[in-house]
């Protein structure tokens, strides 16, 4: 009651192996292309978005610190310094 298998081996020569097996890298998937939407538009449609949200003080990632980096470029007379905050829009 043994099943027989039978092996079938086929050894190519090297100059043969390359006419027959593509070697090259391939995928399964295209990769996909990625988009930059790193643009002044979109940094200011998130600005506008993330307004309140955005902590007033902070060294880095905040209010303070967007105006102390644009300074940088624009020449401010006094320096800009929030003592009292009004949400307009009733966020507590």
């Amino acid at each position: 009651m043994a099943n027989e298998i039978k092996i079938h081996k086929t050894v190519l020569k090297k100059d043969e192996f390359d006419k027959v097996v593509d070697s090259n890298f391939s995928t399964f998937v295209d990769p996909e292309v990625e988009v930059n939407n790193d643009t002044v538009d979109e940094f200011f449609r998130l600005y506008s978005k993330l307004y309140y949200e955005i902590p007033i003080e902070g060294e880095t990632k905040s209010h303070t610190y967007l105006l102390k980096e644009s300074s940088k470029l624009v020449d401010l007379k006094r320096p800009y310094r929030c003592t009292t905050v009004t949400r307009w829009d009733n966020r507590t």
